[in-house]
């Protein structure tokens, strides 16, 4: 194995057996952080007291996971003594080695270029040396030197290549491993340690860690990233010191907006009382938000979904957007290439009216900024459409009839009429695809086809707030909110999960064969719906993603299992 692939061996199996097996996270790992925090990652408590953690798996669970259960029992020798070969420890040390909580972040010293900074908790010294002098040996034969010396009654061992200018540091004190990519950071976390009073939190820390206050438990991740502070960094490591480009990019921070984005991070907890996965992410905002801020502004409002989405919709993601400050956003930034006023003058050119259709007021002007993205399955197939509201579907009305005369809606090519469940549908011709549009109560719906306007509405069906799977998540759901977004089918795990079963080989998981894993329709029929929402508070927006347990009664949390049971009665 080539000494690169064992130290990024090294490192995710302590970052797997984290996740697995990790303790509390003590304080003691955000007051070692010298200097700017510009990112930084936790992963901590995992251990759930409740009987459903601990609860053996259930009949269903059990038969859908067996295939891919022997298979890692069969393997289980085999990665074992890879592992002992490779890394320098059989599985049963690394379970032995009790890797505890783990920080990962990205600092800035004064004087000094960014570092990333590794922390990782341990129970067993002797294991976490032989990890060390394994991780040592393949260091030197990718070409480092190394010195040894001594801060206080700690040993710490720097690492460097000459060709590539490459520096790493490690050192363990008391039951805490420090791994940092700059061997000044490393000294100046070991010197001031112990005088430092007050921790110096990042921007925007305190607002993004108040939102552990609504969990009943501990999470097993946070997360934080100062985004400005990150670009600002990347700017002056890439370009030259006197370059007027990086004062031209710098400056474009604030003239952009950019810089009323103090601070993003949050929570992921896993298997709670109520939650299967619940997730909170905190984005710090100051005022004014201008620029590209505006541009995704949103308003606050009922986003329930409307009696004629119909429970054939498998997701539906709803918002209400502020259009006039995302018209003067977008106004600010274009103003900033083209002129003052640019968007003004733009707009005014698509008031032109063409084939009796003027764009501006007879569609831009009627809209109102609540929009719906839906997306529905009908005969196996995936549908979407996008409902957008208006002011006066009456007027709208009226210039979609203008094309029963035969006339395009917009280009050359004239509009053909059809009906769908006793809706006028109007179809025009774009290149080789086509753009159907129809108007349902005061909502403009534009799909692909025919097809998805059918699969996502209709009157002979159950409308989706009304189906049991929505009913579940919209008790957890606030009356009024920015932003609404319901999955019954967990699409939004399909991508990673697929990724995992199908392209990544057995020789680079340790001769895991992942294509054993259940299939994504199977997996899926186990999770119970997840949704989410957007408010805005004192410290700017507050996003909540959760999933629910799967409909079966066992895998249910227990206020939402005595509902589905009296449902059935």
């Amino acid at each position: 194995m080539k000494p690169e692939r064992t130290v990024i061996a090294v490192a995710a199996l302590m970052l797997l057996c984290s996740t697995a097996m990790a303790q509390r996270l003590p304080d003691g790992h955000a007051r070692m952080l010298p200097g700017r925090v510009l990112a930084r990652v936790t992963i901590h408590d995992t251990a759930r007291d409740s009987e459903r953690s601990h609860s053996p798996a259930r009949q269903r669970h059990a038969e859908l996971w067996s295939p891919f259960v022997e298979h890692l029992k069969a393997k289980r020798p085999q990665i074992s003594e890879r592992l002992r070969r490779e890394v320098g420890l059989t599985l049963d040390e690394f379970r032995e080695l009790g890797i505890g909580a783990t920080t990962i972040a990205s600092v800035r010293v004064p004087d000094r270029p960014v570092a990333i900074v590794a922390m990782i908790d341990f129970r067993s010294h002797f294991l976490m040396h032989r990890i060390g002098m394994r991780l040592t040996q393949a260091l030197m034969v990718s070409g480092f030197t190394y010195r040894q010396s001594n801060y206080g009654r700690v040993c710490v061992y720097e690492f460097r290549r000459e060709e590539k200018f490459r520096e790493l540091a490690i050192c363990v004190q008391g039951s805490t491993a420090y791994l940092t990519t700059d061997p000044g950071v490393l000294r100046e976390m070991l010197c001031h340690c112990n005088t430092r009073s007050a921790v110096s939190h990042p921007r925007g820390y305190a607002e993004i860690t108040a939102t552990r206050q609504e969990q009943t438990h501990d999470p097993q991740l946070t997360w934080y990233v100062d985004p400005v502070g990150l670009l600002h960094e990347m700017i002056l490591d890439n370009e030259p010191t006197e370059s007027d480009f990086r004062s031209f990019l710098l400056n474009l921070i604030p003239q952009t907006g950019l810089d009323s984005l103090v601070a993003i991070g949050g929570t992921v907890e896993f298997r709670g009382q109520d939650y299967a996965a619940v997730s909170r992410t905190q984005v710090v905002l100051k005022e004014p938000r201008e620029g590209l801020l505006g541009l995704v502004s949103l308003k606050t409002d009922n986003l329930e979904p409307p009696a004629w989405i119909t429970s054939n919709a498998t997701s539906c993601q709803s918002f209400f957007w502020d259009l006039q400050a995302f018209y003067d956003g977008a106004n600010k930034l274009l103003s900033l290439i083209e002129g003052n006023n640019a968007l003004d003058l733009y707009v005014k050119r698509l008031g032109t009216v063409k084939n009796g259709f003027n764009l501006k007021t007879d569609l831009l002007d009627q809209l109102t900024g609540r929009i719906r993205v839906v997306t529905a399955d009908q005969d196996g197939n995936s549908h979407s459409v996008v409902a957008i509201q208006v002011r006066n579907p009456a007027a709208v009305d009226s210039v979609l009839q203008q094309a029963d005369n035969g006339k395009p809606l917009f280009g050359t090519i004239p509009v053909s009429v059809s009906i769908v469940d006793g809706r006028t549908v109007y179809t025009q011709p774009v290149g080789e695809t086509k753009v159907c549009l129809t108007l349902i109560d005061d909502m403009l719906v534009v799909a692909g086809s025919e097809q998805a306007i059918a699969a996502s509405s209709g009157t002979a069906k159950t409308p989706l707030k009304e189906s049991p799977g929505y009913q579940r998540v919209a008790a957890h759901l606030p009356m009024n909110c920015l932003m609404q977004s319901y999955d019954a089918a967990n699409d939004s795990l399909r991508i990673p999960y697929m990724f995992l079963r199908s392209q990544v080989k057995p020789e680079d998981a340790f001769g895991i064969d992942l294509s054993l894993l259940p299939s994504f329709d199977d997996l899926r029929r186990t999770l119970g719906p997840s949704a989410a929402y957007a408010i805005e508070n004192e410290s700017g927006i507050l996003v909540s993603q959760f999933s629910l347990y799967g409909q079966h009664t066992d895998d249910v949390a227990p206020d939402l299992a005595a509902d589905a049971t009296a449902d059935r009665r």
